[in-house]
């Protein structure tokens, strides 16, 4: 699992390795923003938003193999480039 504050910065690659890794989305008093999910940000099995916080991602379907997003709520984006919602879902619990 790895835990990720807004503010965070990264240098090089972010990869999750194999099994349930789950990239986490801590929750602070302003809005978070992380960009590069698929291309230098890969191979987390989730993403979970923090209850509370509140997250601009940015990225491209490529190289996303999160299967379960959960958490996200009024106030998140996620904007990826190449994604066409065809038979994914939205829940109040997830997104699948």
């Amino acid at each position: 699992m790895l835990i990720v504050d807004p503010g965070a910065v990264f240098s090089g690659s972010v990869i999750g390795g194999l099994g349930s890794n789950t990239l986490e989305l801590g929750s602070a008093a302003s809005t978070g923003t992380l960009t590069g999910l698929g291309t230098s940000i890969t191979n987390f099995a989730a993403i979970q938003f923090d209850s509370g916080a509140h997250w601009l991602l940015g990225g491209n379907t490529a190289g996303l193999t999160a299967g379960t997003i959960s958490g996200f709520t009024i106030g998140d984006t996620i904007d990826l480039t190449g994604f066409a919602a065809v038979s994914e879902t939205f829940r109040t619990t997830h997104w699948s």
